[in-house]
């Protein structure tokens, strides 16, 4: 599953015990924190997150002495948002300045840059080590290989992390980070349809939150854009991954933010950078700004667009009244200084509140307008309809497609380092005998499946409900279905087919809209369901199970798979 406790990202640098008891030890009259590198993102359990390095320095001005202490701390990979390379902090870990707007710090005007041309691996070592620069580290080797980019000027070398790029372009929200980094960004909004003079981009509110829709859907219309640089910030940190595991590797990889144009488009910037030599020949650049495209006036291709909410066709009607309710609830505001903010109780993670941009930086907030509704002009031309829905489903059948090793095995992966590990493999390991089972005819279906694994992205809100596993089972003349959800709560719910006909393998409308209802009007408690024997669209609650675990793994699986199986039994014919 995803993360799924709301929160606050923080201001305050929070620090363990163990640097303070480390730092207090060190003889500076003055002492504060300075954020000096964000390193390689890694899991801990099923969450994403960053090294930190932080070095305790006796001045804010960017003067380095030697025996400068430099620890390296793990933070949610949100965290970055705040926590930035440059960022000055008291003792205490209280914010004090950004190196962006730092009196010491220098800005080159109208530098020209492309991926092709100044994309690098940064060896840090040979480059910032051994002595050539002040620049406070800890023992090389624990940086691995840095992918960056580099800009040779006058004999100065200008080197931008990756966490740079990623702060200006991607950081515009904390969900809008977490979309990008969990994956959620790919099925969540399709790419643009164009129908005449109109470019429509279709996204789905129970994955993606419309605020965010917003930021990411203007990346497909930059011009000289690579979109598939946002789909590669997810993919290529599980490929890095995956093959790190088969070679015995330390789990962790440094994630490309790279910039989202083409290879060869040529980009200008100002870079917000300060000298670590000497000489001054080799730069760290902080921040960039003031990003455009020398051979165009504009960044995008289009003045306007539109956004369109496929989950309002999510609008569930409860039975038992006349009234519809939507499905999941999102919203958005403009502070004062122009940033998008989320603003729901639906995400895992809040959006950063009263966002101050001489505090959080220079961002890329330029976007065409955006319309949030489809004119009737065209939502009643029969024509645009048809090709508008055949569009959606050739993107998600091109998703699929297109999901490699890495996405196929993403969950299995989760799986193996997540706490919820043990739970998941005792559920599938039933699931596995229950298949061989004669009596049974058993299969998984699926509403909007999750790459290419049995997971199912939770139709109500993927980001606080997480994935899960809908398995069929067809028994004498009856059908079931098993419901159980990859998340903290544990619960597995057991329902029955009513009516003719049995549950479509691929999105069942009445079980999408059922388990709506099951998640927002009764929290998921199939206990109480299954005693209310409430019929819920095309099906009702029959059982319940909770507690799987035993005292051993085997016990588990024999135990689920046998009340399962009895279950079954036992309920066909009443």
């Amino acid at each position: 599953m995803l993360p799924k406790i709301a929160q606050n990202l923080p201001i305050k640098l929070r620090l363990r015990a163990w640097v303070y008891e480390e730092a207090d030890k060190i003889d500076f009259k003055n002492k504060f924190w300075f954020i000096s590198w964000l390193g390689r993102s890694y899991y801990i359990n099923d969450v994403i997150h960053r090294e930190v390095y932080i070095t305790l320095c006796n001045n804010t001005f960017f003067k380095f002495q030697r025996n400068l202490k430099t620890f390296c701390i793990p933070f949610r990979e949100e965290y970055t948002i705040r926590y930035r390379q440059g960022n000055y902090y008291d003792y205490l870990g209280n914010f004090l300045q950004s190196a962006h707007n730092h009196e010491k710090i220098n800005i080159l005007h109208d530098v020209l840059i492309s991926r092709i041309n100044n994309g690098t691996i940064l060896n840090i070592e040979n480059n910032l080590g051994n002595g050539k620069t002040f620049y406070p580290l800890l023992e090389s080797h624990t940086y691995g290989d840095v992918p960056c980019y580099h800009v040779d000027i006058d004999n100065a070398k200008f080197i931008i992390p990756f966490n740079v790029i990623q702060s200006y372009f991607y950081s515009l929200s904390s969900l809008t980070l977490y979309y990008l980094i969990y994956g959620v960004f790919i099925p969540g909004i399709v790419k643009p349809y164009k129908f005449d003079d109109y470019a429509v981009v279709a996204y789905r509110s129970s994955l993606i939150n419309k605020a965010e829709a917003r930021i990411l859907s203007k990346f497909h219309f930059l011009k000289k854009g690579d979109i598939k640089r946002l789909y590669n910030i997810r993919r290529s940190f599980l490929k890095e991954l995956f093959d790190k595991q088969k070679n015995n590797e330390d789990l962790m990889s440094y994630i490309l933010y790279s910039l989202p144009f083409q290879k060869e488009a040529i980009i200008k910037m100002d870079l917000h950078y300060h000298p670590i030599d000497k000489a001054g020949l080799i730069n760290m650049v902080y921040a960039i700004d003031n990003v455009s495209l020398p051979s165009d006036k504009a960044l995008f291709e289009l003045e306007n667009f539109i956004l369109d909410d496929q989950d309002a066709a999510l609008i569930v009607e409860d039975e038992n009244t006349n009234e519809i309710v939507q499905g999941t609830s999102v919203g958005y505001n403009h502070n004062n200084d122009g940033d998008i903010v989320s603003d729901t109780l639906y995400t895992n993670n809040e959006a950063i509140q009263d966002v101050i941009i001489s505090d959080e930086g220079p961002k890329f907030l330029e976007s065409p307008n955006v319309a949030d509704a489809i004119p009737t002009v065209i939502k009643n031309n029969t024509n645009f309809e048809n090709n508008f829905v055949k569009h959606i489903k050739d993107y998600d059948e091109s998703i699929s497609n297109h999901s490699n090793d890495s996405e196929t095995g993403l969950v299995n992966f989760i799986s193996g380092i997540s706490e919820n590990t043990d739970y998941m493999r005792i559920i599938l390991s039933a699931f596995d005998l229950l298949k061989e089972y004669n009596e049974f005819a058993c299969d998984y279906i699926y509403l909007k499946r999750q790459g290419t694994s049995v997971f199912s992205y939770d139709p109500l809100n993927f980001t606080e409900n997480g994935s899960i596993i809908l398995f069929r089972i067809k028994y004498k003349d009856q059908e079931y279905c098993i419901i159980a959800s990859n998340n903290e709560s544990k619960r597995i719910g057991i329902i029955k087919h009513i009516g003719e006909g049995g549950f479509d393998s691929e999105h069942d409308e009445g079980l999408k809209n059922g388990i709506i209802k099951v998640r927002r009007d009764h929290k998921s408690n199939w206990s109480l369901l299954k005693i209310s024997k409430l019929k819920i669209y095309n099906f009702v609650v029959v059982d319940a199970l909770n507690k799987i675990k035993r005292d051993t793994f085997e016990d588990s699986v024999e135990s689920l798979y046998n009340r399962i199986a009895t279950a079954i039994k036992d309920l066909t014919g009443k």
